[in-house]
């Protein structure tokens, strides 16, 4: 680049020169802003890092403004062009460089050495489509002679059309805090010291091409008013040989057999050199999506709106497309059916279990949108209807109740063990489960964790990774607090032998709930909890496990903890006291899920039913829950 003689003039206030660098030329580029960044600091060594946005051939601009009557930068950056500098009084001096930019600038750390430990001020601006030999047209500088807090930019020649004009501001003083920018101006950064003598900067644009000819004087008031400024004028010049960037075309195509619609954008394209970069879905009920196919499942049957939006490896986003579907409701998968808790015949549509058992089952959401979560030994598991495909998903997985096809975005991974239980809070917005793992996606979580209902990840703030010495087995929930049983004497840190309770969202131990096991029964003597239970009220915790006490009182088999004062019911079941010599001790026991409204009180051979009693043969009672379930 070769520079021009410069251009001078002088009023009473204010000193300004100009430099012209290119001439006029035919711009067939459209400039656009990409990004900034800025750093203000008072050391030797100032440090700016260059977007990682940034991309080859962009035009960088960098204002370096400083105090000079502490310290000069020591030479010019590698790889930059000094443009000018500008000095008002005797120490607020700015520097302008620029660069265009490499394939390894993104991201990297920029320096700017000085002489000695001074406040200085780094303003970083990056714009695409300029023109790469010669990116800044014209530019002028003035520095501030008079104390005030107005300050304004020296006036430019704009020769090219399609050139963007940028405009930048500095002051020194102990006052400024921030600047009001002139009206139709655009902030791209703006960078704020502190403490004495500090350095603020704030840089802008038309967000557009400016009109060819004079561009006018801009002011801009700073906070409080200052003698010590700079005010600069560039001009940005597109790169006459290349072809402006055009929009991509969003296109796409929607299947939606019945209540699951399937998406596919492949058809969306974009003009040469751009590429099509990233995808937006929106479905029209609050669900986004992204990638270039995408599969939503809707809760309701009717007419939809999808809508699309494209984006290029420029960053330029197409106009939204949008088609209307039509969502119908799915036919029963079973056979007739009838109003009794099963249907006459099974589902036939429910994904297949390769090898392995299932532990536990939880279902979140209602209708067209409802989700089964299976916790078991398995290691994969293949859809029954098409896409009849094998899905390797080991320990845990999610499918969609009506449709049986396997969620193959919901994709947790355990390390050191597997899942035993599967527990959702009763306002279907948080997932637990429980087992023998240490790690979720890598990350240390003891026995228990929280995940992320649509990827499986874990949640970052239940943090559950203090000590548990053994496996996790049962779980219940409402909406603020995790009881969970086991066969652990410490959890998450906490000494709570066999049963805890921990707060939902954080994973803390509640140290109040104090209802710890004792006594085990189970084989070879061994303390756990097979099953834990809520009533719908969530007044009542009903505690199916492997001991003889529950807080220092005899509970064999079972007990009831009453949620509110955390404090051991009088009820108490002598089923086991009776018959524990006969069976040789507790091994499983199973207990009715939640929504199955019954209860029953073995000791006394009844069985209550929403209410109703009826009495029930007491010993063949006993005969199902030992002979049939240990």
């Amino acid at each position: 680049m070769t520079f021009g003689l410069p251009v001078i003039a002088t009023t009473a206030a204010t000193l300004a020169a100009g430099v012209a660098l290119a001439p006029a030329a035919s711009a067939a580029d459209n400039i656009a802003f990409r990004a900034s960044a800025q750093s203000a600091a008072n050391q030797i060594t100032h440090r700016v890092t260059i977007p990682a946005s940034v991309r080859e051939t962009d035009s960088l601009l960098l204002f370096v403004s400083s105090n000079k009557a502490l310290a000069s930068v020591t030479a010019t950056p590698a790889g930059w062009t000094r443009v000018s500098s500008r000095l008002s009084s005797t120490d607020t001096e700015t520097i302008l460089y620029r660069k265009v930019a490499t394939a390894t600038d993104a991201g990297r750390s920029q320096a700017v050495d000085f002489t000695a430990t001074t406040k200085a001020s780094l303003m970083l601006l990056a714009y695409d489509g300029t023109d790469d030999a010669n990116p800044i047209g014209t530019f002028a500088s003035a520095a501030e002679t008079t104390n005030r807090a107005t300050h304004t930019t020296p006036g430019a020649n704009v020769a090219t059309a399609g050139s963007y004009v940028v405009s930048y501001w500095a002051d020194k003083s102990s006052a400024t805090t921030g600047w009001t920018l002139p009206a139709g101006q655009t902030q791209r950064s703006i960078s704020l010291g502190t403490g004495p003598g500090r350095i603020t900067s704030v840089a802008s644009d038309l967000n557009a091409p400016a009109p060819t000819g004079a561009s006018p004087a801009r002011t801009a008031t700073a906070s409080a008013a200052s003698g010590k400024a700079t005010m600069w004028t560039v001009v940005l010049t597109p790169d006459p040989d290349s072809e402006p960037n055009v929009a991509p075309v969003a296109s796409f195509t929607a299947t939606c057999p019945q209540a699951t619609c399937t998406v596919d954008a492949s058809g969306s394209t974009d003009t040469p050199p751009g590429t099509v970069t990233s995808y937006a879905w929106d479905f029209g009920d609050g669900t986004t999506g992204t990638g270039v196919t995408a599969t939503h499942t809707y809760a309701n049957a009717g007419s939809k709106t999808i809508s699309l939006v494209v984006t290029d490896n420029q960053g330029l986003a197409s106009p939204s497309t949008t088609r209307t579907v039509s969502v119908t409701t799915p036919p029963p998968a079973t056979g007739p059916g009838h109003t009794r808790l099963v249907p006459d015949k099974p589902r036939t549509n429910t994904p297949r279990i390769s090898t392995g058992e299932i532990w536990d089952m939880e279902v979140v959401g209602t209708g067209n949108a409802a989700r089964v979560f299976i916790a078991g030994s398995f290691s994969s598991a293949a859809n029954t209807i098409n896409p009849t495909t094998t899905v390797n998903q080991p320990y845990l997985l999610s499918y969609n109740l009506n449709t049986g096809l396997i969620d193959t975005q919901f994709r947790p991974t355990f390390g050191g063990g597997g899942v035993f239980a599967v527990e959702a809070t009763p306002d279907g917005t948080k997932l637990f489960v429980a087992g023998d793992f240490n790690t979720v996606g890598g990350v240390a979580r003891q026995k228990v964790a929280s995940l992320n209902l649509t990827t499986g990840a874990p949640i970052s703030t239940f943090a559950f990774t203090q000590s548990t010495n053994n496996q996790a087995t049962a779980l219940a929930a409402t909406n603020s607090t995790l009881y969970v049983g086991g066969r652990f004497s410490r959890i998450n840190g906490a000494l709570r032998s066999g049963l805890a309770a921990v707060n939902t969202a954080s994973g803390a131990v509640d140290m109040s709930f104090d209802n710890q096991l004792s006594g085990g029964i189970g084989v070879n003597g061994q303390l756990g909890v097979p099953q834990l239970k809520l009533t719908h009220d969530e007044s009542k915790l009903l505690v199916v496990h492997t001991g003889r006490q529950i807080d220092g009182q005899d509970r064999y088999g079972m007990g009831i903890i009453d949620t509110a004062t955390k404090a051991l019911l009088p009820w108490r079941s002598q089923l086991w006291d009776n018959n524990l010599a006969s069976v040789g001790g507790v091994t499983r026991i199973y207990a009715a899920d939640q929504r199955h409204r019954g209860r029953v009180s073995p000791h006394r051979g009844i069985v209550d039913r929403l209410g109703r009693t009826a009495a029930v043969d007491r010993a063949a009672l006993r005969q199902h829950l030992f002979l049939g379930h240990h």
